[in-house]
């Protein structure tokens, strides 16, 4: 019988073929000479094995994803860290770590006025959130 090489292309370290009962072990991306029945029906899976000649390819186009999942996990991070400080009240004001969601509209105003802050008061027409938000960013600015 004639042999091709195929090698696992798996996350785990080394698989064990318990498809075809073979009971052969294969390390990740190391190719091994196996019977052309036997490597026929490993070859069904094209997501755990594949033929010694597109190894590298599939190196490569693994080290890409991961890459790519890497840079969009690092700006999903970011986006998340931007969205908490928009809805992060928090401010430092004197040495001191006020939240602002906690004050309601006349409170904001004492406030503005306690320490001097060049705000505008809040008009008719403003809403209590749209005023603190606001206060949050002159405060921060």
């Amino acid at each position: 019988m004639s042999k091709i090489a195929i090698a696992y292309i798996g996350d785990k370290p080394f698989k064990k073929d318990t498809i075809t009962g073979s009971l052969l072990i294969f390390p990740r991306l190391s190719p091994i000479d196996v019977e052309a029945d036997i490597a026929h029906m490993l070859l069904q899976y094209p997501k755990v094995w594949t033929l010694k000649e597109n190894i590298d390819a599939l190196v490569k186009e693994q080290e890409l994803m991961a890459e790519q999942k890497a840079e969009a996990e690092l700006k999903a991070e970011a986006e998340r860290k931007a969205a908490a400080l928009l809805d992060d009240y928090s401010v430092d004001l004197a040495g001191d770590t006020i939240d602002l969601a906690k004050l309601n509209s006349a409170k904001l105003a004492t406030l503005i006025e306690a320490h001097d802050l060049n705000v505008e008061p809040k008009g008719a027409q403003e809403s209590a959130p749209d005023f603190r938000l606001r206060v949050r960013d002159a405060i921060r600015g």
